[in-house]
């Protein structure tokens, strides 16, 4: 299966609209405080990292062989870069909450966090409704 034109200006496009897409997310949220880098990190994950990693996995499928072995293992690599930043992003938020308002010490920040993440796991289950 060849790659035409068409598909590699279409690709081009994504590659982009992510980065450029991401990016004034990323610099229009960024205040320079502790909480300014939650968003900042959390865009480049998932909306460049992650897409970037998306798009890698749609050209890789008319590979065969350790060319297609290689292009799974960038893939995969790209989307655990995505993972790690936006599990910064993510500490960035836990950091600020006990910084400046203590609100993990509260019944509902104490709760809402394990609520969450069992609820996140319970829907992310395959075949999960």
């Amino acid at each position: 299966m060849g790659l035409t034109m068409q598909h590699i200006s279409l690709t081009n496009a994504m590659h982009a609209l992510a980065f450029a897409t991401s990016l004034s997310l990323a610099f229009l949220s960024f205040d320079k405080s502790l909480f300014g880098w939650h968003p900042f990190t959390m865009s480049i994950a998932y909306l460049f990292i992650m897409a970037e990693g998306l798009l890698m996995a749609v050209d890789f499928r008319s590979l065969d062989g350790q060319e297609r072995v290689g292009a799974i293992n960038a893939h995969a690599a790209m989307q655990l870069r995505a993972v790690v930043l936006a599990g910064i992003g993510g500490a960035i938020i836990i950091a600020n909450k006990v910084r400046t308002r203590g609100h993990l010490g509260a019944v509902c920040g104490r709760t809402g966090g394990p609520c969450s993440w069992t609820w996140g796991q319970v829907k992310g289950t395959p075949g999960g409704s």
